[in-house]
């Protein structure tokens, strides 16, 4: 009588199963080593479902189209034979986020007579920033300069809506807009160029009711831009005037 044993070798697991990490905007690459013996495929899983198996173990990288940005994924591989399959080993992976919009912009409100300044927060994932002036662009700012711009072509008088777009090579941000102005025209309520004692008897005027002002002259008497005409707008126009 004889009597046969056999006795079945389960696979092997991969050595070493490597995800990308924000390398590219619309893909992941998967790369891994295979062990040396008792292997006749391989499976992929990528969040529990399969997407690729192959029994060529010359095929040791794998690049997944189907990603989105700003998400990551669990990829695992299995090794299988005639025995069944291998301990699962996994990576996560991710595309390269998109930027994320700066978290705060300002423009100078009549600081300077002659120019606006315009600066900016910096922006996660950002690989440089448009500046718009009115919709139109203005110039191109990158993460290592400042994050910063002194506007000198403008009139007096006229309000600006500045705009900051972030991006990246996967996209742009949406914009983050302020108002700017220079303070050319602050505090000059009959906009003769010149702020002396008669805008001050406008504005005390405008205060005591004695007279209406129009829409002009509620922004440019309000010296400190509350959105309120009151004495402190008076004794910031006096200071001015006397230097």
């Amino acid at each position: 009588k004889f009597e046969f044993f056999y006795t079945c070798i389960e696979p092997e697991a991969i050595d070493v199963f490597q995800a990308s990490d924000g390398a590219s905007c619309s893909t992941i690459d998967l790369n891994w080593d295979f062990p040396t013996s008792d292997i006749d495929g391989f499976q992929i899983f990528k969040e529990g479902s399969l997407i690729f198996e192959s029994n060529n173990l010359n095929d040791i990288s794998f690049t997944d189209y189907s990603v989105s940005a700003d998400t990551s994924y669990e990829y695992c591989i299995y090794t299988y034979n005639d025995c069944g399959l291998s301990s699962p080993v996994c990576n996560i992976g991710y595309a390269k986020p998109s930027p994320s919009p700066t978290n705060n912009i300002v423009s100078s409100n009549g600081v300077y007579n002659d120019q606006i300044h315009i600066y900016w927060d910096e922006a996660e994932n950002s690989e440089g920033y448009r500046l718009y002036r009115d919709g139109a662009w203005l110039t191109l700012v990158y993460p290592h300069q400042d994050l910063e711009y002194f506007d000198e072509y403008i009139e007096g008088g006229e309000i600006y809506n500045y705009c900051i777009e972030s991006f990246n090579e996967c996209g742009d941000a949406d914009w983050v807009c302020d108002q700017g102005f220079s303070g050319l025209y602050l505090g000059d309520s009959n906009f003769d160029g010149n702020i002396d004692v008669l805008d001050v008897v406008t504005l005390v005027n405008i205060i005591l009711l004695v007279n209406e002002p129009n829409d002009d002259q509620v922004f440019w008497l309000d010296m400190n831009q509350d959105a309120t005409l009151n004495v402190q707008d008076v004794v910031l126009l006096v200071n001015i005037i006397l230097g």
